[in-house]
């Protein structure tokens, strides 16, 4: 759109704003030639298809997680009902500065750590806690060398 001017021949300063801009034309007057602000480029957005398709992407890479968590537990399981099937056991006698954890680091199996161990000795006695007596019995696994 183009707006005409007057400038007064009096004054010696000409004024824009923003970025407008004035024109001089042979008629002594002065054009506006509106000018646009500056304006953020658009964005160009992605097909549908792209989102769907990475979307898909992020889904199979948690599902292939999710899977492999599934195997390495199922992994472990395995591991532990093998080395319990192994266990040979005995009868064992707390004294008074025994802990569970140190009955099971001394009566160790392999393939199980303490934690495993100091778990299978409570499931195998029926202990709901870590808590044990002086002169209680208990079944251990024999003692490895």
């Amino acid at each position: 759109m183009r707006e005409r001017f007057h400038i007064m021949k009096s004054t010696n300063r000409y004024y824009a704003d923003g970025n407008t801009a004035l024109a001089y034309e042979e008629s002594s007057e002065f054009i506006l030639h509106e000018g646009r602000r500056h304006a953020q480029p658009a964005q160009k957005r992605r097909p549908s298809s792209h989102l769907l398709a990475e979307i898909a992407v992020v889904v199979f890479i948690a599902a292939l997680c999710g899977a492999l968590w599934q195997v390495n537990d199922a992994l472990q399981a395995a591991r532990i009902r093998q080395a319990e099937a192994s266990i040979e056991t005995e009868t064992y006698t707390v004294s008074a500065d025994d802990t569970l954890w140190s009955i099971a680091s001394s009566h160790h199996v392999d393939g199980m750590s303490t934690q495993e161990m100091v778990d299978w000795i409570k499931e195998t006695n029926g202990l709901d806690k870590s808590i044990i007596f002086d002169g209680q019995k208990l079944t251990v696994s024999v003692a490895q060398k």
